[in-house]
């Protein structure tokens, strides 16, 4: 079993190492620990008067950096990195003593910036380094969004955006970037399997870039999440959405060699299911819908009529059902009693009872059902919980669709039928691939 550092100090137990952490008076080295009480004074104390001495008495000497300076409090203050009442100032840094190039450090209200948290950091750096960099044409940088808040990284790509003379390449694996920029500044990189090197050669790898078309902005802005996996899993609804979430994540619980490689798309209507799946079909990813067939006349039934011949995966249901007949057709007793009590909690009473009514059971039975009574042979009722399932949207919402998935998956409400068994693997080897 692993100790961490601190269970280890309070056993009594100590590692050893060659770090050179360990030749510095700095927090938790060995140096520092063994100069605790020098003269009655701890290290710290020590360091602090002698660092505050020094830098007091080098401060006069570095006004050479002041133009710089209000440079970079210019920029700090666009990136909204400081508020317009902080000052900057280069100042000796109070964690070092030597006084070389490196003890000088840019500061902020008095605090090296360096220690500042991790965001405003990040964007006082970028400044500098724009600064810095300005007669540059071209800008780098990896992971935009890396330590910002969605909202001060749509306000450093806006700042970005006004660089005009400047081109700037980024990667990003944030929804916030993807939704900020325009499809004409989107590029999407695919890559074949192979070597790809540096210099150009390959061992038959290559990479292409896609720029979406204009049409998909719409799709992007909205589903940005999925341009950031390699699978997209478009559903009907938002039953379904929750159904994949609760189905993969339990998957991943019993089987860790198994992972999701989707992004789940809700599409909310069925007319935007087949055209938002043919969007990201366009794009290169790995496409499939999931959804309900129970009614042939509806629009989406004769959009997926359409889809053959085209790269699209179809998920779903057996002909004739909906995703709750598809699942909850093999609930057991418990099961019966146990989706209605959820159901109750979940949509209230009223709408249960109404549901339950609609569905053909008698009033008697309803109400026994309802207040969770003993019922005899409750499984000569599921045809109607079903049909209750579906017209009271048990099941309508993210939330809900998981619990169903954990209805399904709980031996002890269903029983896991050959049909169920197929119809539950095919989703699963598409969403996490073996």
């Amino acid at each position: 079993m692993a100790l961490s550092a601190a269970r280890r100090q309070r056993f009594g137990v100590r590692r050893i190492d060659a770090s050179t952490h360990h030749l510095k008076w700095v927090p938790n080295s060995a140096l520092h620990q063994l100069s605790e009480k020098p003269d009655g004074k701890s290290a710290d104390t020590v360091l602090r008067e002698v660092s505050r001495t020094a830098r007091t008495a080098a401060k006069a000497g570095l006004t050479p950096f002041d133009t710089s300076i209000k440079s970079i409090t210019e920029q700090a203050r666009l990136l909204r990195a400081a508020s317009d009442s902080s000052s900057f100032s280069a100042e000796l840094d109070a964690d070092l003593t030597a006084l070389t190039r490196g003890s000088i450090s840019l500061h902020m209200d008095d605090l090296p910036v360096g220690r500042v948290g991790l965001g405003s950091r990040r964007l006082v750096t970028i400044g500098v380094q724009s600064l810095a960099q300005s007669g540059a044409h071209i800008l780098l940088i990896d992971e935009l969004e890396s330590g910002l808040e969605p909202h001060r990284t749509r306000h450093l790509i806006r700042y970005l955006q006004r660089a005009d003379d400047r081109q700037i390449i980024l990667t990003t694996h944030s929804p916030s970037v993807v939704r900020e920029l325009s499809y004409n500044q989107l590029k999407i990189a695919r890559r074949t399997p192979g070597l790809v090197t540096i210099d150009g050669s390959s061992d038959g790898g290559t990479v292409t870039l896609i720029t979406p078309p204009e049409e998909a902005q719409g799709t992007i802005r909205t589903h940005a999440d999925g341009l950031l996996a390699p699978r997209v899993l478009v559903c009907e609804g938002a039953t379904e959405v929750g159904f994949i979430r609760g189905l993969c994540n339990r998957l991943e619980e019993v089987n860790p060699a198994r992972m999701s490689l989707i992004a789940t798309v809700s599409a909310d209507t069925d007319s935007q299911v087949v055209p938002t799946a043919k969007v990201f079909a366009k794009l290169g990813y790995e496409v499939a819908i999931f959804c309900d067939a129970d009614n042939p006349d509806r629009k989406l039934a004769k959009d997926i009529a359409a889809l053959n011949g085209t790269s699209i995966e179809l998920l779903q249901c057996d002909p004739g059902k909906a995703i709750e007949h598809q699942t909850l057709g093999a609930l057991t007793a418990e099961g019966i009693q146990y989706s209605i009590r959820y159901a109750i909690e979940a949509v209230g009473r009223d709408v249960v009872l109404d549901s339950l009514h609609k569905a053909g059971i008698s009033p008697e039975a309803k109400k026994a059902l309802a207040k969770q009574e003993p019922v005899e042979a409750p499984e000569q009722y599921l045809d109607q919980v079903i049909i209750a399932a579906g017209t009271g949207k048990w099941f309508k919402s993210v939330g809900r669709g998981q619990e169903l998935a954990e209805i399904v998956l709980d031996p002890q409400l269903t029983t896991m039928t050959e049909e169920l068994k197929t119809f539950l693997d095919k989703l699963r080897d598409w969403c996490a691939p073996v």
